[in-house]
């Protein structure tokens, strides 16, 4: 059975604060705070995600599988949106295209590989966008629209 997998990876503007993290919400709950002024570079390699200090040191690393969403402490979060400007992405029963809604005015939906490649560029028009993702190869990837980050996986 062929599935789409999606995975919200929620952003929002963050002070700049000493104390401020970025926190790894598993699927059972359990937390993993990292602190974002330690924090270089996050690298996905065979649906891991590893974290980097900005020394090149590895901080931590988790199974793609395993996290629920990652999001910054909210006792840092500036302006957190409502749950109603959150993505709203489903796939179409054969698997061709993805819906994404609640996108905001004239914004563009971009499909990336896990290393960052380009992939796709789809426009909104009124809200929402249909990803076709009829071409892409079994895999992981990212779908971004602002700054929401969600992640699925083709299969």
């Amino acid at each position: 059975m062929r599935k789409v997998v999606l995975l919200l990876l929620t952003c929002w503007a963050v002070c700049a604060l000493a104390d401020s993290k970025l926190v790894i919400v598993g699927l059972q709950g359990e937390e993993q705070p990292y602190v974002l002024a330690q924090l270089g570079r996050i690298t996905f390699e065979d649906d891991v995600m590893y974290l980097y200090g900005k020394d090149g040191d590895l901080l931590g690393y988790t199974d793609i599988d395993r996290v629920g969403r990652l999001m910054f402490d909210e006792r840092t979060a500036i302006g957190q949106p409502e749950a109603d400007s959150f993505l709203y992405v489903c796939s179409d029963p054969a698997q061709q295209s993805l819906l994404v809604r609640n996108l905001q005015g004239g914004q563009t939906v971009r499909v990336f590989s896990m290393t960052g490649q380009l992939i796709s560029q789809t426009p909104s028009a009124d809200g929402e966008a249909r990803v076709d993702v009829t071409g892409l190869a079994n895999g992981t990837y990212l779908l971004q629209a602002g700054a929401q980050v969600v992640k699925f996986i083709k299969q």
